[in-house]
């Protein structure tokens, strides 16, 4: 739990983001130890799809925030890997939502231009690319017999964080 004084305070957020990763993420002079920083490293926020340029009138931004990981505690994060030599290029933020209105705005594409991270989600490439996609096979798979991954998710040498948020919603409990 963060002491944010309000959902809209970015840099209190984005502050709050840092320390976390500051705090999980240290160097150790041991490679077997530490978190790979050389290899990608994908962030996967929860960026839910929703509509929300087709309501009339918009939805405000600030009812937006909750709905999403929100992007500043993101880049506390990707500044806490920076703080460890990371790289830009070798950050990633996907999501394999197939909607294109869950990164609408400019909340997470301006993050990924001012960090210089790579930021892509199915909906922006070209059909099921097969360059970026990879196919994990769910074995006796119900519903799903397999499952799409964007590059690097589940990718050799490849770090994940996920990045999720602990909300109750008429559904039920998100973690």
């Amino acid at each position: 739990k963060t002491t944010v004084g309000a959902k809209t305070d970015a840099t209190a957020i984005q502050n709050a983001g840092r320390l976390l990763g500051n705090t999980l993420f240290v160097a150790r002079d041991s490679p077997v130890q530490a978190y790979p920083i050389n290899g990608p490293i994908a962030i996967k926020p929860n960026l839910t799809a929703w509509a929300w340029n087709e309501r009339t009138p918009p939805v405000p931004f600030e009812a937006k925030m909750g709905i999403h990981t929100d992007a500043s505690f993101v880049e506390g994060i990707i500044q806490s890997l920076s703080d460890l030599t990371v790289a830009p290029l070798n950050i990633h933020i996907r999501e394999a939502n197939y909607t294109a209105s869950a990164t609408d705005g400019a909340w997470y594409a301006a993050l990924a231009q001012r960090t210089g991270v790579d930021l892509k989600q199915m909906a922006s490439l070209p059909g099921l690319d097969a360059a970026n996609i990879q196919w994990t096979p769910v074995p006796n798979g119900v519903w799903y017999t397999r499952i799409p991954h964007l590059w690097p998710v589940n990718a050799p040498g490849s770090c994940l964080i996920n990045i999720a948020k602990l909300k109750s919603h008429s559904m039920g409990i998100t973690l």
